[in-house]
This record gives structure tokens, C-alpha cells and sequence, in this order.
């Protein structure tokens, strides 16, 4: 009964959150109900369990989301934004700039740089691209997802925590599996790329267009005055920079690239202290209300583990039957769905499925791969914290923009799980 309750209690978030109610009411909301159900003490559940949560995910990403914020907003404020889409544009034309966006994702995320910190980035390049290319603002988040997540979250070689955790279980490396995961991220990349263009023109047909935001004008939005090319991309280059061949931790790379901001946009930026300081704060605002969006996740998750409901979906999964390298792709995929983490869901599964099907004779390789893409999977259903704070940064409703997000970050991955079975089969590592 315990396990029924607390698909009902994911059932009342995803509802509360379809239903556009906040998203920090809508955790506390449904973790009172889980822990009613579990007839675990309410107090103590939301004043400790919830808020100890909460609490430690702000701690520990507090700074990456301020200062991500930041750069995001000296990008936009200072133009950097609109001549960096209007290189793509010139390189990959009006037809494909949706590509050209998605392949800026690919080397932002293959660099190092924070998912988060990556969505900050790339929104305001993609929002100057979208109004030039007459491209509805929902369509944001499901290319965002194919760029910055599909391929550099999975693929052999990435640097991301999801391949890189199951190393110390499976004595693996990051290009595990490595011909079979470049056939299924190449193919996964092809076949999300492609919706995306195709929904786009699609809506295009029906006679949707870019839409200015309430404070926004168009004299604001068309303004395309801002630094080169060149002198744009900098800040973003010193990030990567900084992050990759100094060795620097994120939130050190983010100073120097905010700094390098404000030397190379100083010319094109507000011209009065008032001015900047009101841009700043902005900035500040928006990337405390995006981390309170995921903090509030982190504290729903940590409700929903320390419930008794929990330790019985864990078990289950552990100790599902079959073919050994589908049961951990369904476990893995279970569990990222329960906890609304992929990296969570690999810190679970990796050492006991580990321990239990390399003992069999499964090949490491093959499990790694496997593992890592079906975490990619149910993380992005629609109370996910993640999807949550995509949309409501690209100022999308989930009624406007989820369905996109779950083909391409939700369906695609599962069916490249269930492709990546027979792949290994096919190169001798099944």
C-alpha cells in the first residue's frame, strides 16, 4: 500500500504542476500527503526532512546559479547575444539555426560547463535568434535539452557525472561501450534534432510567431547593437578556458568569465551605475527564484527517501528478473523516476546491480553504457525540478512546452536504452 501512495503523491505533484501552481507549494503540497500516507510525522518531515533538503542543495549551488545568472544577462544586456546569433544564422542560415543552437550546446556542455550554467548562456543567444527567425519561445526548452543534455549527459567520452559515476563500480572509463554509445547518441541526435526543426516549421505553418514578453517592446528586442563576434564569444572561451586547462572549479571559471564580461561588453553596456546595478539585481532575482525552483525539488526527493515506500520500490527494483543488461536498464530507469535524479538513481543502482550482474559474467562495458542513458529517462518527467526550471525560465507552461521536452528527453532515450541492447550484442560486449 505504500508504494500506491506514493505514486499517488507523484501523480498530485505532476497534476499541481500541470495545473501551474508553483512549484514550491506544489512539493510542499504533495510531501505532506506522502508523508501523511506513510503516517510519518508531518512536522518533522517538512521542518527537518524537506527543509534539510532544500537547504543543502542551496548551500552547495548558490553561487553557480548567481553567477551564472549574471553572465547570462551581461550576454544579453550587451548585444554578445545577438551577434553570436547572428554567426550562426550566417553559417548555418535561417532553415538551420535551430541546428546551429544545439551544436552551441554540444560545446558548451562537452567543455565542462554547468547544465544550469549552460541554460543562462544559451537563452538569451536563443532568444535572439528566435525572434529573428520568427520562432515561438517554447521551443526553447526542447532543443536546449537535445543540445545540452541528450548527447553530452550520455555519449562515450563526455565528461558529465552520469558517465563518470559508474567507473568505480565497474572498473569502466567514460569511453565505455564506446562504438555501440556513439551509433545510439548519433542516431538519438539525428532523430531529436530532426523533431525539433520539424515542430518548429510546423508551428511556424500554423502561423505562430516569436512572442515579445509583457515588459518587453519591440524597439528593446530588435535592438542589434553589440560587440563582434570575436569580442562576444570571449567570456565564454575564458570560461571554458579556465574550467578545462587550468582545472578550475565551475564557480571559479564563472569570475573569470564575468570579469572578461564586463572588460570586452564594457562599451555596449548600460551607460549609467543606476542602470547597471537594476541589471544586476535582475539577475540575482532570477537566479535565486531559478535555484529555489530545484532546491524545492531536492527537498521533495528527500521526503520521498526517507520514506518507507521508498526502501520497498528499491528493493523491487533491485531484485527484478530477466535479461540482466534490460533489468538494469528498467531499474535504473525506475529509480531515476521515483527520485527525479539520474545522478541519484546511479548512486543507488550502480553498486548493488553492479556487484550482482558482473558477478554473473554481464559485461562491464555494456552495463555502463546502459545505465548511463537509462538515467537520462524518467529525471525529465514533468515535476522534475530540472524541466521545471527550463520552462519557467524560457517563460513556457508545461500545457505549451512539455510534450516537446518529453519526446526528446523522456521517449528518444528510452528507445536508445532498448537500442543500446542489441548494439552491444552486435560488437561482443553482450
Amino acid at each position: 500500500m505504500n508504494i500506491v501512495f506514493l505514486v499517488l503523491a507523484i501523480a498530485l505533484f505532476i497534476a499541481l504542476v500541470l495545473k501551474n501552481v508553483p512549484i514550491v507549494i506544489s512539493t510542499i503540497v504533495s510531501s505532506a500527503f506522502l508523508l501523511l500516507t506513510q503516517q510519518m510525522s508531518l512536522y518533522e518531515g517538512i521542518t527537518k526532512t524537506y527543509m534539510t533538503g532544500f537547504g543543502n542543495y542551496v548551500t552547495n549551488f548558490f553561487l553557480l546559479f548567481m553567477l551564472g545568472a549574471l553572465f547570462g544577462k551581461l550576454v544579453e544586456i550587451s548585444g554578445a547575444a545577438n551577434s553570436i546569433a547572428n554567426g550562426i544564422f550566417t553559417a548555418f542560415g535561417d532553415k538551420f539555426s535551430i541546428l546551429g543552437l544545439i551544436i552551441t550546446g554540444i560545446i558548451l556542455t562537452l567543455g565542462g560547463v554547468n547544465l544550469f550554467v549552460a541554460m543562462f548562456t544559451m537563452y538569451p543567444l536563443a532568444m535572439a535568434m528566435f525572434r529573428k527567425a520568427d520562432v515561438p519561445r517554447k521551443f526553447f526548452p526542447p532543443a536546449y535539452f537535445v543540445g545540452c543534455v541528450g548527447v553530452t549527459m550520455t555519449a562515450p567520452f563526455t565528461p558529465s557525472i552520469q558517465n563518470a559515476t559508474p567507473i568505480q563500480y565497474f572498473s569502466t572509463s567514460v569511453s565505455a561501450a564506446a562504438i555501440p554509445g556513439l551509433i545510439s547518441s548519433l542516431l538519438k541526435l539525428v532523430f531529436c534534432t530532426l523533431y525539433v526543426m520539424w515542430v518548429v516549421k510546423r508551428a511556424q505553418k500554423r502561423g505562430e510567431h516569436f512572442e515579445l514578453l509583457e515588459e518587453q517592446t519591440k524597439e528593446d528586442i530588435l535592438d542589434d547593437r553589440g560587440p563582434s563576434i570575436i569580442v562576444s564569444v570571449i567570456p565564454m572561451l575564458v570560461i571554458l578556458v579556465v574550467l578545462n586547462v587550468f582545472k578550475q572549479p565551475i564557480v571559479t571559471s564563472l569570475f573569470a568569465g564575468i570579469i572578461m564580461a564586463f572588460v570586452c561588453y564594457f562599451n555596449h553596456m548600460p551607460r549609467t551605475l543606476k542602470a547597471i546595478s537594476g541589471e544586476i539585481q535582475e539577475s540575482v532575482f532570477a537566479g535565486l527564484k531559478t535555484i529555489s525552483i530545484t532546491a524545492a525539488a531536492a527537498g521533495y526527493g528527500a521526503v520521498v527517501a526517507a520514506t518507507p515506500a521508498f526502501q520497498e520500490v528499491t528493493d523491487f527494483v533491485l531484485n527484478l528478473n530477466g535479461n540482466p543488461l534490460l533489468i538494469a536498464g528498467i531499474a535504473t530507469m525506475l529509480m531515476a523516476g521515483v527520485m527525479n535524479s539520474s545522478s541519484g538513481s546511479m548512486a543507488i543502482t550502480c553498486p548493488i546491480l553492479g556487484e550482482k550482474f558482473l558477478a554473473m559474467g554481464v559485461n562491464a562495458e555494456a552495463l555502463h553504457r546502459i545505465m548511463v542513458v537509462a538515467s537520462s529517462t524518467l529525471d525529465s518527467t514533468p515535476q522534475s525540478g530540472f524541466v521545471c526550471n527550463i520552462l519557467d525560465y524560457s517563460h513556457t507552461t508545461h500545457r505549451q512546452g512539455y510534450w516537446h521536452v518529453c519526446v526528446v528527453s523522456v521517449i528518444a532515450p528510452i528507445i536508445e536504452t532498448l537500442l543500446l541492447i542489441p548494439l552491444c550484442a552486435m560488437f561482443g560486449l553482450a
